[in-house]
């Protein structure tokens, strides 16, 4: 699962973490809010959510990135997985009035069929943020 999250941090352009939920979207008033609206729709495989958070220079990954996502939840047919976010960490770096970096760590938890366990969150690339149309979305440094 943290190969898939790191995958996306690469295909995207973007990653971060959520506190949990299934919706997500843009308008995020923060580099931390602009990450964890990223995971929560990444998880839920909503790719109207990721596209919102996303730069538009980035945008047309959303359906790649939200089938991705997807496909994980899926892998097992009749077995429930959830993923808990609330472990996850967010520090902010590098910020201006228009851009920063945001380094996600922590953990993860995961239950699987009712089996839970926490994973330490490494292999996250740092993910760089910008102000677009008012609000922090992810954003590669050399998409933005």
């Amino acid at each position: 699962m943290i190969i898939l999250v790191a995958a996306a941090c690469q295909q995207g352009g973007s990653s971060g973490g959520g506190d949990g939920g299934g919706g997500g979207g843009g308008g995020s008033g923060s580099p931390e809010d602009a990450a964890k609206a990223y995971f929560r729709a990444a998880f839920a495989g909503n790719a109207d959510g990721i596209r919102a958070a996303l730069c538009k220079a980035q945008a047309a990954q959303a359906d790649a990135i939200a089938s991705a996502f997807g496909s994980m939840a899926g892998a097992v047919p009749g077995v429930e997985v959830a993923l808990d976010f609330s472990g996850l960490t967010y520090t902010v770096s590098d910020a201006t009035d228009t851009s920063a970096t945001v380094t996600v760590g922590g953990e993860l938890g995961v239950t699987v069929g009712g089996a839970s366990q926490k994973t330490p969150l490494s292999g996250i690339p740092p993910l760089q943020v910008i102000v677009e149309d008012g609000a922090w979305k992810l954003c590669p440094s050399d998409a933005g």
